[in-house]
């Protein structure tokens, strides 16, 4: 999987999606490769916490999930980005 430097070229929302297929699929240094080491995550899903912090705060976040969720997959009904990078999933969490 591609590093932040190859990320930052394809557009935000493929980067998001990229990024949490590798979270279902628990491929957490994947994951990680896709984000900014500063990373802000906001989630409406809270096995945990509302908001996760950089690395560190991401790899909770994806045991958070494992731990509630088990064996999981997202599908995505609408993914969008703004002109600030501030991207928007709305998705559904598939168990089992």
């Amino acid at each position: 999987m591609a590093g932040t430097r190859d990320a930052a070229a394809r557009p935000s929302a493929q980067v998001v999606r990229e990024m949490m297929t590798a979270m279902a699929e628990g491929r957490v240094g994947d994951m990680l490769a896709l984000m900014d080491p500063q990373i802000t995550w906001i989630t409406s899903v809270r096995p945990g916490l509302s908001m996760y912090y950089g690395h560190e705060g991401m790899t909770q976040y994806a045991a958070d999930l494992r731990a509630a969720l088990g064996s999981y997959r997202v599908e995505f009904e609408d993914i969008t980005a703004d002109d600030g990078g501030q991207v928007t999933a709305r998705r559904t969490t598939v168990t089992g």
